[in-house]
């Protein structure tokens, strides 16, 4: 998920390793030019500091700008929060683990499935019973 782009901004930000399942490998990388690129992980955003971030990606690139540290700050912000919307805490039973909003999704899909089945087998063979009965009636 891109947060700026060259056309708008003089930083091409987005989200990378979506493929992760821990939240704390969510990565966001910074292109501050063309041949120059920082990234962060949310892990280290969180322990880090959203300002500390920003502050080291642009120290080479574009020292003491106030104004490119503060749109900075605000993708990141962006960021983090995106990564705990996508990620919810469950818990497993051996602690509370993220787990992708999707997963949980798909989780509750599926039971949501197998309870339908259940209510038609047992549909199926109370009709399957009934019409037995008929049969057998008019034998």
């Amino acid at each position: 998920m891109s947060y700026s782009r060259w056309s708008e901004s003089e930083l091409y930000t987005y989200w990378a390793d979506t493929y992760s399942r821990s939240r704390d490998d969510q990565t966001f990388v910074c292109h501050v030019s063309v041949t120059e690129e920082h990234s962060v992980s949310y892990k280290d955003l969180r322990t880090l500091g959203v300002l500390d971030c920003a502050y080291r990606m642009l120290e080479t690139s574009h020292p003491g700008d106030g104004d490119l540290q503060d749109e900075l700050c605000g993708y990141l912000k962006e960021f983090m929060i995106d990564v705990e919307t996508y990620f919810v805490d469950i818990d497993l039973g051996d602690g509370t683990k993220p787990m992708s909003i999707w997963a949980l999704i798909s989780i509750s899909v599926l039971g949501i499935a197998i309870i339908a089945w259940a209510i038609f087998w047992s549909e199926a063979k109370r009709l399957a019973s009934y019409l037995w009965s008929k049969v057998k009636s008019h034998a």
